[in-house]
């Protein structure tokens, strides 16, 4: 929430068993993957809705942007593989919007002291939340970093999404604060081929969330 600018990216050396710091200066990184056919690594920057490429060598060495100006907070990123259908893919956890018309992350976004004072106060983390809107969205994102399926819930009974993991012809999503985990049935019908719009399971998974 403060927005603080400290978040680092360490590798550890298992041939001397030291740790170094490979890249730092990061906005609350959270996720962390490997990229497709790379030795690259993707971080997940939670307030300020970007993902980053880090790659240790190579033309693409040090860190680059693989998405931008995702509309919410971001939290764990994993690989989605579908080789019948030939989808290489990324699923994105995203805990609430941040958007309008009020959202507590987009209100503070501008003033990076402010939210530094708010995360300051002795109050119970609780309290932010009532600011906070519920909202539940899972991202797909291509190899390319381009958005092409999301899934969503407004209800806000599945907010804060940290995780959604396709295995076993369901998808799941779990969460860090919700007391239940989400499983969707997903099949290869359930993303279409490349060049052409994913399937449309938001309504699936909203009905899936009210019953």
């Amino acid at each position: 929430m403060s927005g603080a600018r400290n978040g680092r990216l360490l590798a550890y050396h298992f041939a001397n068993q030291t740790v170094s710091v490979v890249a730092d200066g990061l906005f609350m990184p959270n996720g962390l993957v490997r990229e497709y056919d790379s030795p690259c690594v993707l971080i997940a920057l939670t307030m300020i809705g970007e993902i980053k490429r880090y790659c240790p060598e190579g033309d693409k060495a040090g860190l680059s942007t693989f998405a931008s100006n995702i509309p919410g907070t971001l939290d764990n990123i994993r690989q989605y593989e579908d080789p019948s259908i030939g989808i290489q893919a990324y699923t994105v956890g995203i805990g609430t919007k941040m958007a309008k018309p009020f959202s507590l992350p987009w209100f503070l976004a501008p003033y990076p002291s402010f939210r530094r004072w708010i995360c300051g106060l002795p109050m119970p983390y609780e309290w932010l939340y009532k600011l906070v809107p519920k909202y539940g969205m899972i991202l797909f994102l291509d190899k390319d970093g381009k958005v092409v399926q999301t899934l969503q819930d407004p209800t806000g009974r599945t907010s804060w999404i940290s995780e959604a993991v396709v295995s076993n012809g369901s998808l799941w999503a779990g969460s860090w604060l919700n007391r239940h985990i989400v499983r969707l049935p997903w099949s290869s019908s359930s993303a279409a081929t490349e060049g052409s719009a994913w399937g449309e399971t938001s309504a699936a998974l909203r009905s899936l969330i009210k019953s």
